[in-house]
């Protein structure tokens, strides 16, 4: 299986494709407050919303490390072409 298809397949898997909708869903619907940071408007999200994303990130990488172990997504969820 090419590169190409072990992402395609991974980012396909229903299991990942939920926790990323989870994901997306979580940070939409939350609370944020905008502020004012270096000149850059950035987002405060609550605590909560942080600890539920920490969760379903930590889900995300134990499925992706025990059903795609050649994937390895880095620290901000990207899958680099290796």
């Amino acid at each position: 299986m090419t590169r190409k298809e072990q992402i395609e397949k991974y980012f396909n898997d229903p299991v990942i494709k939920n926790y990323q909708t989870q994901l997306k869903n979580l940070f939409l619907h939350s609370p944020k407050t905008l502020v004012l940071k270096d000149n850059e408007e950035i987002y405060h999200y609550p605590e909560e919303t942080h600890k539920k994303a920490s969760e379903l990130w930590r889900l995300t990488l134990k499925h992706t490390a025990n059903n795609y172990p050649e994937i390895k997504p880095d620290r901000d969820g990207e899958i680099h072409n290796k």
